[in-house]
């Protein structure tokens, strides 16, 4: 899937503290303190979202399709799961270290309000971020919601760049491809630093 820069941004509809189409309840999710390669584990008491890789793609150090698994559990008899998969671009933009949307996607914000999204993938608006898409905010979706928090975004950084030495991160920040950067709280988002790696 190509990705391509896309300027398309509208706010949206703003209830109890994010969008409307975010659950409150995304406020609750944190990051797993263990680190596996390729593997990271976002949870709270009632709904965890799984990131991870290919095996065979990591060992061979290829970074394929990264797999998005969650559960939310609505009751003692309900519950509802989900599967995606994402590029590494699309990752980073979902987690806020990249601001590109495909064409065929821009409905999404013009219709719900957003800064990012991908259909049937995400839709992100700063640090408020739904999986697979916009919901309506209520007890009882299917969708996941997670407010991307410093530690958070931390983490599917070492997901994704997991080799990078102390030193390589600082020259990461500065590096050439690196010029149009800019900060968000704390975090530095390159604006057109694409991989090498398949979408």
């Amino acid at each position: 899937m190509k990705y391509e820069l896309d300027l398309v941004n509208k706010e949206p509809i703003i209830k109890s503290g994010g969008p409307e189409w975010w659950s409150p309840h995304g406020i609750k999710m944190c990051a797993d303190e263990k680190f596996l390669p390729g593997y990271l584990l976002i949870k709270s008491d009632v709904a965890k979202l799984k990131i991870y890789a290919d095996s065979q793609c990591m060992f061979k150090k290829i970074l394929l399709p990264w797999y998005l698994e969650w559960v939310i559990i609505h009751s003692s008899q309900e519950r509802v799961d989900g599967k995606v998969m994402m590029s590494t671009d699309a990752l980073k933009s979902a987690f806020v270290f990249a601001d590109t949307t495909s064409r065929g996607s821009r409905w999404l914000i013009e219709r719900y309000g957003g800064e990012v999204a991908e259909q049937g993938k995400f839709i992100r608006w700063k640090n408020f971020l739904n999986i697979p898409g916009p919901g309506t905010g209520q007890d009882g979706d299917p969708n996941i919601s997670i407010f991307l928090d410093d530690v958070i975004k931390n983490s599917v950084f070492n997901l994704i760049y997991p080799t990078l030495t102390s030193e390589e991160r600082r020259h990461w920040t500065v590096h050439e491809a690196c010029k149009e950067y800019f900060k968000d709280e704390g975090i530095i988002r390159p604006t057109n630093i694409t991989d090498d790696y398949p979408s």
